[in-house]
């Protein structure tokens, strides 16, 4: 009986014949052969053009992606900021909690135009030590001020938070003239100092060009150490923000989390840092004065605040880990203090000389984790306490002349 011999196996040497990619997928091989052709022609009609009209008009000159930062919220931003469980570790005196968080439609921290006609206007510039976002909305000083003052003239006070994280004197400056004044407040109160002396201790200078806190940013995305995964994200995430904001937003909301993952330190965090105590000082003092000088130009009454800290000769862990995150060790702490010591008596001497009322919050806060839940930030009671003290000394500013201040629309 005869069997049937199989079919030989193709020998190592000859593998079976595959088809190309291109025979395997024609339609996705016309869709590509297709793009390169688009864009081939794109970039020879543009190359065609500049062979034509070498010499551009007036008109037609580039203009410049970079522009002046004006480093503020997202307006009518509306968000819930909880503290991690992680960040919860690494301070005390916090409720861990969601805190609302939202902004009007010039950026300010709500509540903020509460009047629509209001006799006075009050705006407070600052860092995230006047943001206070983790502080009940109505507890937040630069709103309760208002409210405190509004008891002690009997005016309708209208004031404004404009603190933002990571600003500057120069980030604020550029606030205050840029979209402060056009409101004819009748004060502006700033308070600076942490940020100032971490950026200048990093960078030397405040025209650097660091991603996040540079006075000067180049197109929609100021960061150069993005990669191109995450530029594209960022465009995803601004496709979702326009398409669905409200269902983007929500979800934004759920991720705001303190001491997180990203640093904006990464670069140059860990290194040994070298600095001039008194060029410091200088650069901070030529910003504060600036800030008066703008203030008197457009007819504003400036103030200026000292910041109040928990940096004591005995300072709590929290502290000094807080400090750490600074210098990568707990070695810079003594250099640190020193430094912010200086920049408060700084803005004191400028205030001195320049004749401006100066609001020592350093002095009158008490040092403690039932003022601040780190190094430098109000929880619910600090804030109440300090919106007392801005009150009582800002009441008397407010019972000159009436300026024209702006009101809600």
């Amino acid at each position: 009986m005869s069997q049937s011999t199989p079919d030989a196996a193709p020998s190592a040497s000859q593998p079976p014949d595959r088809p190309r990619w291109f025979r395997r997928h024609p339609r996705a091989a016309l869709l590509l052969f297709t793009l390169v052709l688009a864009l081939g022609l794109l970039k020879g009609a543009d190359a065609l053009l500049s062979l034509k009209d070498p010499n551009q008009s007036p008109d037609k000159v580039p203009i410049s992606t970079r522009s002046i930062r004006l480093k503020e919220h997202k307006p009518l931003m509306d968000i819930t900021a909880r503290p991690s469980d992680e960040y919860m570790k690494t301070v005390d005196g916090l409720v861990q909690k969601a805190y609302r968080f939202r902004a009007d439609d010039h950026a300010f921290v709500m509540p903020s135009m509460v009047h629509r006609r209001p006799d006075a206007t009050i705006v407070f510039l600052g860092g995230s030590t006047t943001e206070c976002i983790y502080v009940d909305e109505e507890l937040r000083f630069a709103y309760l001020a208002g409210r405190r003052l509004e008891e002690a003239t009997g005016l309708k006070i209208n004031s404004c938070n404009g603190g933002v994280s990571g600003n500057v004197t120069l980030h604020s400056v550029n606030i205050l003239l840029n979209k402060v004044v056009p409101l004819r407040p009748r004060a502006v109160a700033m308070m600076h100092n942490v940020n100032d002396l971490v950026t200048l201790l990093y960078m030397g200078t405040y025209w650097s060009d660091h991603f996040s806190r540079s006075l000067i940013t180049v197109g929609p995305d100021p960061d150069p150490h993005r990669s191109f995964g995450q530029k594209l994200r960022c465009m995803g995430y601004d496709f979702c923000d326009a398409f669905v904001p409200n269902l983007t937003r929500r979800i934004q909301s759920l991720g705001v989390q303190a001491g997180g993952g990203w640093d904006e330190w990464s670069q140059v965090r860990g290194r040994k840092i070298d600095y001039d105590a008194a060029a410091l000082a200088g650069q901070f003092e030529r910003s504060l004065r600036a800030f008066v000088a703008l203030c008197r130009v457009y007819d504003i009454q400036p103030v200026l605040m000292t910041m109040s800290s928990r940096l004591t000769d005995k300072p709590h862990t929290v502290v000094l880990d807080g400090v750490a995150q600074v210098f990568g060790t707990r070695d810079g702490y003594a250099g640190f203090k020193t430094g912010f010591d200086r920049f408060n008596q700084t803005i004191r001497d400028v205030g001195r000389s320049e004749n401006v009322p100066v609001i020592d919050l350093a002095a009158k806060i008490p040092q403690d984790n039932r003022h601040m839940y780190d190094a430098v930030h109000f929880n619910d009671h600090g804030s109440t306490v300090a919106a007392g003290i801005i009150a009582k000394e800002m009441a008397p500013l407010l019972k000159g002349p009436a300026s024209r201040p702006a009101g809600r629309e």
